[in-house]
């Protein structure tokens, strides 16, 4: 678990660090951002290969494909996943 602990003003601002669960205090608070992903062919091959590993590291990803399946895949991802059915190649779907 991490928390934020805000620490005194200094002369550039506030200053914030993060305990992590060793009890160590660090400044990099881009640990504490997630990632937000759009990946399209996010069905199959690559793109379902990139979109497992964002998953994996608790970032949140944008699934894009053309068929239907994109719906199933993105639940079965829980909340993290959302599932966007487009054909890039199209500009109507962009």
């Amino acid at each position: 678990m991490r928390l934020l602990v805000p620490r005194r003003p200094s002369a550039s601002g506030y200053s914030t660090f993060i305990r992590n669960e060793h009890g160590e205090e660090t400044n990099d608070v881009a640990r504490l951002m997630k990632r937000r992903w759009l990946v399209t062919g996010a069905s199959r091959g690559i793109g379902l290969a990139v979109v497992q590993r964002a998953i994996a590291a608790g970032d949140q990803v944008a699934l894009v494909a053309r068929g239907a399946e994109i719906d199933e895949i993105a639940a079965e991802f829980g909340g993290n996943a959302i599932a966007l059915r487009a054909d890039v190649a199209r500009d109507e779907d962009v």
